[in-house]
């Protein structure tokens, strides 16, 4: 091997590890922005679910530290001028704020409303078996229907419910001519 060679193998290998730790860096400081998060809107002291634009800052991140940029907000367009106060808020606490991590520590040491069993495997939902809620009138709702900003209403007031019971409840409404309740197993909300 000539020297020329062995130079040019040098500098593609190093080429190559640059281009890895650029790709990394991007696509870290990507996922680390994107998702919905659930703020309270400084000006009316009301919860806002904002989005954060995760592109234009991965970018940024290549040749400085990333300023944080709204790119959607529950309030907007009324409001798409205002001077996005909230970014304190996500950046003292960038996982916190995110719906997942919301709903996930709303759910976790909680009992089922129907079976009493706890509401557990809460990292399992991303292979949908999303548990859901109970409200006042006994409907079973996905928290996934609501949207983020009505979660803490939500969580005060509804009743959780595990994921057996939810597709249970669920089949039983939309096949009850396939279910027979037999009233020694019947499911009932525990208070």
């Amino acid at each position: 091997m000539t020297n020329l060679n062995a130079a040019y193998l040098l500098f593609i290998a190093i080429a190559g590890v640059a281009a890895v730790t650029i790709l990394a860096r991007y696509f870290y400081v990507y996922y680390k922005l994107k998702g919905k998060r659930l703020v309270t809107c400084p000006e009316n002291h009301q919860f806002a679910t904002v989005g954060m634009d995760a592109a234009r800052g991965a970018r940024e991140s290549l040749l400085k530290e990333p300023v944080l940029r709204l790119n959607e907000c529950t309030r907007w367009p009324e409001k798409h001028d205002c001077a996005q106060d909230c970014l304190p808020q996500i950046a003292s606490d960038q996982v916190g704020r995110r719906v997942p991590k919301i709903v996930a520590d709303f759910y976790r040491g909680k009992a089922c409303a129907f079976c009493g069993n706890p509401v557990s495997d809460v990292d399992v939902w991303w292979l949908h078996q999303e548990p859901g809620f109970v409200d006042s009138q006994m409907h079973l709702v996905s928290w996934e229907t609501i949207p983020p900003e009505q979660l803490p209403a939500a969580f005060a007031a509804w009743k959780p419910v595990c994921w057996s019971c939810s597709i249970t409840e669920t089949f039983r409404k939309e096949h009850s001519n396939l279910v027979l309740d037999r009233p020694e197993y019947k499911h009932t909300v525990k208070h």
